[in-house]
């Protein structure tokens, strides 16, 4: 991957393009083939209010909303990546129709695709699956050769994904050196365009993330990593909502009241999933976000600038907040 975007982010944007194509193909084949394995006995589960159906449990339907929101937002998270590359594309228009329909097509896929895999697996069976969607295609009339698409689909989506969030990071830290809050080392593009530093920065990172996976230790705190990336999400997600309020009742406009509506549902479901997600996941996410001021910090200085009072109080905040949590790692005293 690093070799193909040192040869340029349109390259590499192509190429995700493909590989995403090729992995809905499985996507595809599970829908279309697994319509014939529904059964209404399955999906319809009586007791489905009070427990559920995979282990029994004793459950709510608010509480299943509230144990599945992290994921579910996960599932979401990059479907507004078209406004960080928003500065490469050539109309506005097509960002924003972007974003709508990639909206709509994650939760049309989804939606089938839990639709088909509840209506035709037992919930247990499915719980216990390691590859659940292999189990669907292989009750089709595909068999076995069903288990082997979706394994071979699963390689190619998590090759597809690498190259996708390597692209949305590298082109974050791009947009923020631009902006002056990190350091202009990560503005260097070489003569094809490519972030070259932000790139070799995100390259080890993800290196490093991927190695650690192969820890058994490690490997069982993958959950746990990606709750914490789904807060790391929530907090701009806040902000932008926040923003949106003050920028729709500073601008109003008699159109302005539906735009009002949509910031403040956005903002309300911001602080839901803070909520749902835990306070022990927002207190990590304080790690990433000290490490981050540290970065602040050295792009003030190279402009020959300090940060403003409020800054600096935030900052110490941050950093102490750090140094408690890598202290309470260390001592297992904070448990991932």
């Amino acid at each position: 991957f690093y070799a193909i975007l040192m040869a340029g982010i349109r390259e590499g944007a192509i190429l995700n393009f493909i590989v995403t194509t090729a992995k809905l193909i499985p996507i595809l084949l599970i829908i279309f083939l697994g319509i014939s394995l529904v059964k209404n006995d399955l999906f319809l589960t009586t007791d489905w209010q009070s427990r559920l159906a995979s282990t029994g449990e004793p459950t709510s339907p608010l509480l299943q909303v509230k144990e599945a929101m992290a994921v579910i937002l996960w599932c979401f998270v990059g479907v507004e990546a078209a406004s960080v590359l928003s500065a490469r594309a050539k109309s506005q228009q097509v960002v924003r129709l972007s974003i709508i329909l990639s909206l709509l097509i994650v939760l049309a896929v989804y939606m089938l695709i839990t639709f088909i895999a509840m209506s035709s697996v037992p919930a247990r069976e499915l719980a216990d699956s390691q590859t659940p969607l292999a189990l669907i295609l292989e009750r089709t009339v595909i068999g076995v050769a069903g288990g082997t698409i979706i394994k071979l689909g699963i390689m190619v989506s998590v090759l597809g994904a690498s190259l996708s969030w390597i692209l949305l990071s590298v082109e974050t830290l791009y947009a923020a050196a631009k902006d002056g809050v990190l350091p202009q080392t990560f503005r260097k593009i070489n003569r094809k365009g490519t972030p070259v530093n932000a790139l070799l920065l995100t390259q080890c990172f993800t290196q490093l993330f991927l190695l650690s996976i192969l820890s058994p230790q490690l490997n069982e705190t993958y959950l746990a990593a990606i709750t914490i990336a789904t807060t790391l999400v929530l907090i701009p997600y806040l902000l932008s909502s926040l923003y949106a309020v003050k920028v729709t009742l500073s601008r109003w406009r008699k159109e302005s009241h539906h735009h009002l509506v949509i910031a403040l549902l956005g903002t309300l479901y911001s602080l839901y999933v803070i909520y749902t997600v835990g306070l022990k996941y927002l207190f990590l996410s304080v790690l990433f976000y000290g490490i981050g001021s540290l970065l602040f910090i050295a792009a003030k200085r190279e402009q020959k600038q300090q940060p403003k009072h409020w800054e600096w109080a935030v900052i110490i905040l941050l950093l102490a907040g750090s140094t408690g949590i890598i202290a309470g790692i260390l001592t297992d005293r904070i448990q991932l």
